[in-house]
């Protein structure tokens, strides 16, 4: 688990929402996070350059930090109080309730956004890529994206620890195992 050669990488969230107001939502996150709001120059359409300036920008060890993507534009949210989750996840160890991917999915997605388990699928997607949570923005392929910072293997480890499973789409692993050559006999 504690291997070097082991990473996680952050898995952004893709969001299609019809009839949305920018303003409202923002409106809605500053309750619960600091609002700060940032340009960009996407005719440039280096994609993944903007991506790596995001994530520069939300990159912290002590703080809940997202970026949330409209087209030309960004918002970079820092939770104000961890004690919102206790109200919205308190049957959850400290750990889950503190880990971003809960933070997000429990107060911007099912509370502020109505995304829940039964329509989850309708409006989130999953990329891997920062670059693609811009560019499908920016393509009109979704109304805005969140941009996350990777899960820790020491949080992974603390919610093993307290018997409970992570978050959908929390963790993405590389190095992937080569199963195939394992699992199949090969003739």
């Amino acid at each position: 688990m504690f291997d070097e050669g082991l990473s996680i990488l952050p898995t952004h969230r893709l969001i299609k929402m019809s009839n949305f107001n920018i303003q409202e939502f923002i409106n809605d996150l500053e309750n619960y996070f600091t609002v700060e709001e940032k340009s960009i120059d996407s005719k440039k359409h280096d994609f993944e350059e903007i991506g790596r300036t995001i994530m520069n920008e939300i990159k912290t060890d002590n703080e809940h930090k997202f970026a949330l993507y409209f087209k030309d534009k960004y918002y970079i949210l820092t939770l104000k109080d961890e004690s919102v989750m206790n109200e919205l996840a308190g049957d959850r160890s400290i750990t889950w309730r503190t880990l971003d991917v809960s933070i997000l999915h429990k107060i911007i997605l099912e509370k502020i956004l109505g995304i829940n388990e039964n329509n989850i699928e309708d409006h989130v997607k999953y990329t891997r890529v920062n670059g693609e949570a811009i560019e499908f923005v920016e393509e009109d392929k979704y109304d805005f994206s969140f941009l996350m910072n990777a899960t820790k293997i020491e949080e992974l480890k603390a919610v093993a620890d307290a018997n409970e499973h992570m978050p959908q789409k929390s963790t993405y692993f590389l190095p992937k195992m080569l199963s195939g050559l394992v699992m199949y006999k090969m003739e």
